[in-house]
């Protein structure tokens, strides 16, 4: 290839001097396919710097780099001009000649094994007709190949038998590939190591990979961001994979976190107006997580939400029951409302996990509710009884439990049962009716671009009874709902709310965040009337990984709001 340059000596005294011109002007001549501007970017000439001592040699070397990875593979700069201008300024002027643009003619693919044709057919991403660049054909072999070791085939292999250039117009390429897709590959072995306290079986059981499975990529993945779930562990770097004899070796590093809990979260709300006074509220929650190495938890929590209403609730979690795949956990939960009713809940559920990320189950469950005398005829809050029969589909693919990066949670629910009446019956009351609740809570963790991901939550909630009465209603506000409220604030019987973040992570347990929250809730007036509402929330907030723990801190402006009364939140989540 050759390449005519036309220079103007007079204005090229000696390398020297060229350092001494900045370029004034930049004139790019026969781009017809891509741009003036891009063309620019790939020369790495700018205006108002000086010309580079390897010019014309590394520009015309990326230019034609630049435009290979566009399929013009005859490209080249083919002359150029500079001239000096007042002021020690240069022009250039350049002459490109494109040349043809290469695109696929036809594509052969050919297997050494019988019936793995409509298997190579089906994912394979490059068709007839498109552009021919390295790049492309590259990333449709390791697609194929991705694609076949999800099958099964992690040693599947592509090759490139020839490729044929049309003699018409030289436009057109011919590829010819030959995939011979291997032995299925299976796991051999797995060894876990840096485990002291997490019993290995349990390990396995909850990755849910065994010796004898087929190896798959995407299981390897799946069992790693399961073990990130359970919070037990350190975030898991990539398993080793060896492969040896046509068999898969997996070695899996751990780092084993604390997993006793002790959470303290201490939040003032200012005051209203003059005559109030601002208040203090606080939560307090322990937990022994992980007990004797095999994922059992106990969990205590108090909850201080105003002046007057507090929650207290105990549970315990028993996993792999027997050794299969089956849990459950007991509930038990006791509110104290502004000293108006007291609420207190039993519940009990069993749940199946046929894989590590899907879990269905069913829930037994006793609701009390016991209103002050006085109060329960004056807001019409019955002494009453719920008994219900709930079930639930739980899917996860979220990568870790505090920090997610990537991936979704979704739940449904659907409750059924019937809530008794035994005291404080208003006009029209029944003393029984018909209970059905519907829950719908979809959480999803998109990465943008380095450490920046976007996080959305979305969730709804419906009761369907006669007589939707304080104890036995959705509530909405606070750090968990809708931030910039206070907690419980707005009550009803049917509600959405969503919770939007933009995280920038600092850390395994860290990130900076700005958020918006809204809800929309619909409750029963005076009469019978259908009130709505609907209230947004923004601020910002941050966690912050310590020697004590998680610092959680978040500030929150709701409706009304100055920069100067927004509502804090300050969290302290420590594992010992």
């Amino acid at each position: 290839m050759k390449i005519k340059l036309l220079f103007i000596f007079i204005h090229l005294f000696a390398a020297t001097a060229f350092a001494q011109i900045t370029i004034k002007e930049i004139c790019i001549n026969g781009a017809k396919v891509l741009s003036v501007q891009q063309i620019k970017e790939a020369l790495s000439l700018k205006t108002g710097q000086g010309l580079p001592e390897d010019f014309p040699h590394r520009q015309h070397a990326q230019l034609q780099e630049y435009y290979r990875q566009h399929g013009f593979y005859r490209a080249r700069l083919d002359s150029f001009i500079t001239d000096t201008l007042a002021n020690a300024e240069l022009k250039i002027q350049l002459w490109i000649d494109e040349g043809p643009r290469l695109s696929i003619g036809a594509i052969h693919l050919n297997s050494t094994e019988k019936g793995f044709n409509r298997l190579i057919r089906d994912n394979w991403r490059l068709s007839a007709g498109s552009v021919f660049t390295n790049a492309g054909v590259e990333d449709a072999i390791e697609q194929l190949l991705h694609s076949m070791a999800e099958k099964g085939y992690a040693l599947a292999s592509v090759q490139i038998d020839s490729l044929k250039i049309s003699d018409k117009d030289m436009s057109d390429i011919e590829l010819f590939f030959t995939i011979d897709p291997g032995d299925p590959v299976q796991i051999s072995s797995i060894k876990i190591l840096g485990n002291e306290l997490t019993k290995t079986d349990f390990i396995l059981k909850e990755s849910r990979l065994c010796i004898g499975m087929v190896y798959r990529p995407a299981s390897i993945q799946s069992a790693v961001d399961a073990l990130n779930r359970l919070g037990y562990f350190k975030r898991i770097p990539a398993p080793k994979i060896f492969m040896k004899d046509g068999q898969a070796h997996i070695r899996l590093n751990l780092e084993e976190a604390n997993t006793y809990k002790f959470d303290g979260i201490v939040g003032y709300l200012p005051p209203e107006n003059d005559r109030d006074a601002g208040y203090i509220t606080g939560q307090l929650e322990f937990a022994l997580r992980n007990l004797m190495g095999t994922g059992r938890n106990f969990h205590a929590h108090w909850h201080k939400k105003d002046r007057l209403s507090q929650v207290v609730a105990l549970s315990y979690h028993e996993p792999w029951i027997a050794g299969f795949p089956v849990s459950a956990t007991g509930v038990f939960n006791q509110e104290i409302k502004d000293s108006i009713y007291v609420r207190r809940d039993f519940s009990l559920d069993a749940a199946w996990s046929p894989s590590a990320r899907l879990e269905i189950g069913a829930t037994l469950r006793s609701a009390t509710v016991l209103p002050d005398s006085a109060d329960g005829i004056r807001l019409g809050i019955p002494k009453s009884q719920a008994n219900t029969f709930s079930g639930f589909i739980r899917y996860r693919t979220m990568n870790d439990l505090l920090n997610p990066s990537k991936g979704v949670s979704l739940k449904i629910t659907y409750e059924i049962g019937e809530k008794r009446h035994q005291a404080y019956l208003t006009q029209g009351m029944k003393k029984r009716e018909s209970l059905h609740v519907y829950k719908f809570a979809l959480a999803y963790a998109q990465p943008l671009f380095g450490f920046h991901i976007l996080y959305v939550s979305l969730n709804g909630a419906e009761i369907r009874t006669a007589h939707a009465d304080p104890g036995h209603q959705i509530r909405l506000g606070g750090t968990r709902t809708l931030r910039g409220y206070a907690e419980d604030a707005f009550t009803g019987y049917r509600a959405a709310w969503m919770n939007f973040e933009y995280r920038f992570l600092t850390g395994p347990a860290s990130r900076l965040f700005l958020f918006v929250d809204s809800a929309y809730i619909e409750s029963e007036g005076p009469e019978h009337k259908i009130q709505k509402l609907s209230r947004w929330g923004f601020g910002f907030g941050l966690r912050i990984e310590t020697r004590l723990g998680i610092m959680g801190v978040d500030y929150g402006l709701g409706r009304g709001d100055t920069w100067m009364r927004g509502k804090i939140h300050v969290g302290l989540v420590n594992y010992f």
